[in-house]
């Protein structure tokens, strides 16, 4: 590399770094370009996402998409922890189980867990609208059918979460994801759309809920029809080993896990959904998804390092286990900061697109920011502790950040209202990660 090229890498900072990462012939180019292929869809993602709440928000008004905002992180929440666990340890037993060449037992755990997690997620939700239509006098009109419709996306998104995994582990990310963040956000955008303009429908949170499922069904479908052929080509064809009460033993404290972590995320739009107005809550909702582009690094290089550091501790490599680690780190930390940067500096011009009231929450996607770089700066600690058997210690640190959540998120929003609510988020985040670097163990014996 010429002299003038290399002093221009380096005054680029944090871009050089990312480019020397993705590029690097002496580090492992395989999870490099895997992360930022998986973090290039859930960009794409992204950008298709927040043309959809533009649209939905122009469409529908700030309060109903304050009622949308509520009703889509309830089916989000709610199909993701329906999961119970195993779009998690997916990266821990697909990859172990094919580096031995045990196919049989692959094969039972990708059937084992798309059974399990639908009957789950139908049974949950089915109880939820049951007990819904019981008490409907206690819940607002206007938020009633919003809800059910998405109770009945749910199991949808469920099933989707766990094949995004499963394509994720499979080096599928294309065929996994691009359904999921690229066509869903699409197709809910035309049907709103079509919908309103054509009058088919009013503008409200009702027409975009509905939209939702229609979307979320064609998404699934599209989604299986892309991995059928490639996954059974890697697993082959045979009969299928379960080990029930293992994979149960590994997922269930995951799924407790999860499901401590969603609240702790999605606790902000909920609790402001009881203490604010609908139109708050939608502005708030759009700051913290204009800050969900950046968040999408770690997701993006925690799924591609999983791989590895599972790998590794198979074969009880400690020196690859700590190599992949702080490969992944620094892979977090420069996207990250460098993501952040520019969404603070564009976020008033990013929310005016929105509507003329959404710039207010300038200050919120500056507070999310915050806290997400310092997650990035730990590193793929989740991912590390998942992959050494440490479920429940995660579940734990995570149910302890979820009462201080609740605490903290009540108490702020009460003194300084959806700016609380982000500052209670972002604190939240940081004892996790303090608490997670405590107890992490280093590495394979």
């Amino acid at each position: 590399m010429s002299e003038w090229n290399t002093s221009a890498l380096a005054a680029m900072g944090p871009v050089s770094k990312l480019l020397a990462m993705i590029n690097s012939r002496v580090g492992d180019r395989e999870i490099s370009q895997a992360a930022f292929g998986v973090y290039s869809m859930r960009l794409g993602g992204v950008a298709a996402a927040f043309v959809l709440q533009v649209v939905v928000a122009k469409l529908i008004g700030a309060e109903e998409f304050g009622i949308f905002a509520f009703a889509w992180v309830l089916a989000t929440c709610i199909g993701q922890f329906c999961c119970c666990g195993f779009n998690e340890t997916t990266n821990r037993f697909l990859p172990a189980y094919i580096v031995s060449g045990d196919l049989a037992r692959a094969r039972g755990f990708v059937q084992f867990s798309g059974f399990l997690v639908f009957t789950v997620a139908a049974i949950v939700c089915l109880a939820s609208i049951a007990l819904m239509v019981l008490a409907r006098d206690l819940i607002p009109p206007a938020y009633f059918l919003p809800t059910v419709l998405a109770l009945t996306c749910a199991p949808l998104l469920c099933i989707t979460h766990l094949k995004e995994s499963l394509a994720i582990s499979r080096s599928l990310p294309l065929r996994g994801l691009t359904p999921t963040y690229i066509v869903r956000p699409l197709l809910l955008m035309i049907a709103v759309w079509v919908m309103v303009s054509f009058s088919l429908s009013g503008p409200s949170a009702d027409t975009a809920l509905g939209a939702l499922l229609i979307a979320s069904l064609a998404t699934l479908v599209l989604q299986s029809a892309l991995l059928s052929r490639p996954v059974r080509e890697q697993l082959g064809r045979g009969n299928a080993t379960t080990e029930v009460r293992e994979w149960m033993t590994a997922s269930l404290p995951l799924l407790f896990a999860q499901g401590f972590f969603l609240l702790a995320t999605s606790l902000d739009v909920f609790v402001l959904s009881a203490m604010v107005d609908a139109d708050q809550v939608g502005i708030y909702f759009a700051a913290a998804k204009i800050v969900t582009c950046v968040s999408f690094v770690q997701m993006a290089v925690g799924a591609a390092i999983a791989r590895r550091l599972s790998e590794a501790c198979q074969s009880a490599d400690r020196a690859a286990f700590t190599t992949h680690f702080e490969r992944g780190r620094r892979m977090m930390l420069w996207p990250t900061m460098l993501g952040a940067s520019m969404i603070c500096i564009l976020s008033p011009f990013i929310l005016a697109v929105f509507g003329p009231e959404f710039p207010a929450a300038v200050p919120i996607v500056v507070i999310l920011s915050g806290g997400i770089l310092i997650q990035a700066a730990a590193g793929p600690l989740q991912e590390r502790m998942m992959v050494m058997g440490q479920q429940k210690e995660i579940a734990s640190i995570i149910a302890v950040c979820l009462v201080f959540n609740v605490l903290a998120s009540v108490a702020l929003t009460l003194m300084l209202g959806i700016t609380g609510a982000a500052l209670a988020s972002s604190l939240s985040i940081i004892l996790r990660i303090a608490l997670m670097r405590r107890v992490a163990l280093p590495g394979p014996v």
